[in-house]
């Protein structure tokens, strides 16, 4: 089974970028990112110029750790948001270890395995290296602009200033706590700029951890101390959890926890050799965009179109959207998916989102 992500061709550079992340990361080998299957960034069969569709293909996983706080009455038990935040953490050691911030964590972009309990990390849309390629922290660039979402976001991020892996540990204490109790002290603020006043407050004045249990305070206490292009002390993180995993806050005994854990390393020589291509056809494409973006319109018209590109795929390699009919088992990716465009939900990739709960 795989998952389409339709992406809106008004934001063509976007989709092009989290090509690029998806391939480079699983070429480096990690396995916390869904399986890159295949691409296209140009029109599809039954779609006219006007109508020009990009889709990602990726393996299909379970539910989002939103969905999931809705499904458990829009609260988890204390001992599913310690192990998750052990998961989430590895996560995050994961990709800024490869020198990228994700810069939109909150608990939407997360997933759970159909057939396990592994935890993965999704949407790298608006992802960004903050490392050159000798390790060092990139000079921060002076207002490069709201990233993120609005609800989770960190209170650097409001202000418009370079992201870094300490931001999106702040977006991971947020999601903890709203998974937690349900809420945030600025939840149900609609301004903008009354949300940012009661973010900045509870964050200055230490009221977002008032009464949390202590590794919650402790995660709070340490990410204070963090500087931009700092990496987070990942291990420090997980004991702060793992030690409380199994101890149960005031307020009475909770439901069975989630048994999870961040995602095994299963990936194939294929599977990265594939990715590794598609990640250098993104960067070849990514440029181009960015080229015709510079170029004036005249010159624009005069270019041709990206080539639409064909899976190679079979679909019993690939994957389907849905169970596949008799008969058409030798059918391409591309094939099904024109049966199944129509009844496909568009999602797009949120750049400044501004999505409460």
């Amino acid at each position: 089974m795989v998952a389409l992500k339709i992406c809106d061709p008004q934001k063509k550079t976007v989709f092009l970028k989290e090509v690029q992340v998806l391939g480079h990361l699983t070429n480096l080998g990690v396995n916390c990112i869904p399986k890159l299957i295949d691409y296209n960034h140009g029109c599809i069969h039954g779609c006219d110029q006007s109508n020009k569709c990009s889709y990602i293909a990726m393996k299909l996983l379970g539910p989002s750790l939103r969905i999931s706080r809705k499904a458990a009455t829009r609260t988890m038990p204390f001992e599913t948001v310690t192990r998750l935040a052990v998961a989430m953490n590895a996560n995050l050691q994961a990709i800024h270890n490869q020198g990228y911030v994700h810069r939109d964590i909150k608990p939407g972009n997360f997933a759970i395995s159909r057939h396990s309990r592994h935890l993965y990390i999704l949407d790298f849309g608006i992802a960004r290296r903050f490392v050159d390629d000798m390790g060092e922290p990139l000079s921060p660039r002076p207002h490069p602009g709201f990233r993120g979402s609005l609800f989770f976001a960190s209170v650097a991020a409001h202000h418009g200033e370079e992201l870094s892996p300490r931001d999106d540990y702040w977006s991971l204490l947020f999601s903890l706590i709203e998974m937690l109790y349900g809420h945030l002290p600025w939840s149900g603020i609609k301004d903008k700029t009354e949300l940012l006043a009661a973010k900045e407050e509870a964050v200055t004045t230490g009221t977002l951890v008032d009464g949390l249990p202590e590794c919650f305070v402790q995660m709070y206490r340490y990410i204070q101390t963090m500087e931009y292009g700092e990496l987070a002390d990942g291990d420090a993180v997980k004991s702060l959890f793992a030690t409380q995993a199994q101890t149960v806050p005031p307020g009475g005994p909770t439901r069975v926890p989630m048994q999870v854990s961040s995602a095994p390393n299963l990936r194939s020589p294929h599977t990265r050799q594939r990715s590794a291509q598609l990640a250098t056809e993104a960067d070849k494409a990514l440029e181009r965009a960015r080229r015709e973006e510079k170029e004036p319109p005249q010159t624009k018209k005069e270019r041709e179109p990206f080539p639409v590109r064909r899976s190679s795929t079979p679909a019993s390699q690939a994957g389907t959207v849905g169970p596949v009919p008799r008969g058409r088992r030798g059918v391409s990716l591309l094939g099904l998916f024109t049966g199944a465009f129509a009844t496909c939900r568009r999602t797009e990739t949120v750049v400044g989102s501004e999505e409460g709960r």
